[in-house]
Parts: C-alpha cells; structure tokens; sequence
C-alpha cells in the first residue's frame, strides 16, 4: 500500500507540474491558440482532483491499519488508542452495513426471481389451456373429417349408381333403337 500511495503521489506531483506548464504555456501563446490549451488545462485539472482523492483514500486507509496494527500490538496510548479503536468500531459499523445491504439486495432478488415464477407460472397455465383447446378444436374437426368423409363416400356411391343406371339406360335405349329398326327394317321387307 506504502509503494501505491508514492506512485499516486508521483502522479500528483506530475499532474501538478503539467498544470503549471499549461499555465505558462497559456501565458506565452497567442489567442488562436488559447482554446486547446484552456481545454487540456482543464481535463489536466480534473485528472488532478481525482488523483487528490485517490491519494487521500490510499493515505487514510494506510493511516488505519497501520494504527489498527499499532492498536492490536498495544502501542497506541491516549487519543491515538481511542481514534484507533473508534475507526476499528466504524469499519465493523461499515461492514455490517455492508452485509445488511447485501442481504436485503439479495432479498429483493429472491422476491424478484418469486415474483417472475409467479408470472412464469400463470403464462405456462395460459399455454396449457391453449393447449387443451387446440386439441379440443382438433377432436372436432377430426370428428366433422370423418362425418365429412362419409357424406362424400355417400355421394361417390350415388354417382356411382346414377352412373351405372345411365349405362344401363343407354344400353336399353340403344336395345330399344335397335329393336325398332329392326322391326322397321322387317316391316318393309314384308312389304
């Protein structure tokens, strides 16, 4: 942690002298060329408050647990011990909290998962009475097939006959017209 801090430290101080460069670069330029420089001097100022509070965030977590470390070897004494005990007391405080907020992230999650089960539920309900109506509707139709297919068994046989009963008429019409000619044809021969 010691080494992390001087390289944000490093950083810092980089940060600091760019920024002071841009200044006098900002000084001895010309107006044309004032608005790169005002922009970069800004992001450089932005990259330097953000490694501010890096460097302070490393520094106070260094400071704790070299202090917590000095607490658990009993070398704090007075108001060093107290602080020491009391930031030990916080991140205890910290970590509960923590592990409450977790626990009701994951309450929530379960309430969620729940709650889509539920919906899941009534969607797979929903298809299944789909389902039993679609066979349903295929019973019924299978069943108006089948009156559909012996009606039309009825009436091939119908045309069936009624073709067989023309043959039969054509054949006794044509015997008939045969006959006639032929009683005409003796008729006149006698004659």
């Amino acid at each position: 942690m010691k080494s992390e801090i001087e390289d944000l430290e490093g950083q810092y101080n980089e940060l600091n002298s760019n920024i002071e460069e841009g200044d006098n670069d900002l000084k001895e330029s010309s107006d044309s060329n004032t608005k790169p420089l005002i922009n970069k001097l800004s992001q450089i100022r932005t990259d330097l408050e953000i490694a501010k509070n890096k460097l302070n965030e490393k520094k106070n977590s260094w400071k704790n647990k070299y202090n917590l470390e000095l607490l658990q070897s009993n070398e704090l004494t007075g108001y060093e011990k107290v602080k020491a005990e009391r930031d030990v007391i916080l991140d205890q405080h910290k970590d509960a909290d923590f592990q409450g907020d977790m626990i009701k992230d994951i309450g929530n999650n379960i309430k969620g998962a729940n709650n889509n089960l539920v919906g899941i539920n009534a969607d797979l309900k929903q298809q299944g009475e789909k389902i039993t109506n679609v066979g349903q509707t295929t019973s019924n139709i299978t069943g108006k097939v089948g009156q559909t297919e012996r009606i039309m068994t009825k009436m091939e046989r119908r045309q069936t006959c009624a073709k067989v009963i023309g043959a039969i008429g054509i054949v006794v019409i044509g015997l008939a017209d045969i006959a006639l000619l032929i009683a005409k044809l003796v008729g006149r021969s006698s004659d």
